[in-house]
């Protein structure tokens, strides 16, 4: 992962109240990380649900998140790399920005480029 941008992303008010009723706290990424590993763990145990709130971590929209777990999955308006429940339109454009990454990634890695080089040059 990019740290530094995911310690930006975890500053934001929104995830960090998203966040907090789940236990985390924020003195620092690896804190909050090690807290979603525990939660992780408690799930493959069966000691909790999926812990859903893992859709913040991966830049989902925290109100699609808070409605898929709201809804338990239901009565999205469609499904894409996540399922939308608000702003549509938002979530198609990043949906066709995801799948043109993807096809540019496929495409250097069939010419030959190795994973490395090809996250390092999407990072830039």
């Amino acid at each position: 992962y990019r740290e530094e941008t995911l310690k930006e992303h975890l500053q934001k008010s929104d995830v960090q109240e998203f966040l907090e009723p789940y236990g985390y706290e924020f003195s620092s990424v690896e804190n909050v990380l090690g807290h979603l590993k525990k939660r992780v763990e408690q799930y493959s145990r069966k000691d909790i649900c999926f812990p859903h709130e893992i859709g913040a971590f991966l830049d989902y929209p925290i109100d699609d998140v808070k409605c898929f777990i709201e809804k338990d999955g239901k009565d999205s308006l469609f499904s894409g790399y996540w399922k939308v429940y608000n702003n549509p339109g938002r979530a198609k454009m990043i949906f066709w920005a995801y799948d043109k990454a993807k096809t540019s990634a496929v495409n250097e890695y069939l010419i030959g480029k190795n994973i490395r080089d090809i996250a390092y040059v999407a990072a830039c």
